[in-house]
């Protein structure tokens, strides 16, 4: 991902008190095409509201001329937090010891979400 896209996602993302900002998908994965939209996911000890998270995605995409999607993973699945945090790439961290400890905590959780479903997952491949 160009330098300058990186900067004018984070340059919308002044406003927002973050810790960590996360690009994902098809960009992360370094397959993006032409028609590609940009996954970007931050997170954040705040809450925003979700319509003012799709008006920040709308003034982003205007801006690098690109259908942006704009997660808090503060309010996402423990399953898609472990996506983005193994798979995505961070372009800001408040401070490398929270991001590390963030994502520390979304593998505990996840792995402890794997031990509480492993009997109905092993039910089901019977």
């Amino acid at each position: 991902m160009k330098d300058e896209i990186i900067q004018i996602i984070l340059e919308k993302l002044k406003d927002i008190d973050k810790e960590i900002v996360y690009i994902f998908g098809s960009y992360a994965k370094k397959e993006n095409t032409e028609d590609s939209d940009v996954d970007i996911a931050f997170y954040s000890k705040d809450e925003y509201d979700s319509f003012d998270i799709f008006l920040l995605a709308q003034e982003i995409s205007s801006e690098i001329k690109k259908e942006v999607d704009l997660v808090q993973l503060k309010n996402s699945s423990t399953v898609f937090q472990k996506e983005v945090v193994e798979n995505g790439i961070y372009i800001y961290e408040k401070s490398s010891t929270l991001r590390e400890k963030f994502e520390l905590l979304v593998y505990k959780k996840y792995f402890k979400l794997n031990e509480e479903r492993k009997e109905i997952i092993d039910n089901y491949e019977v």
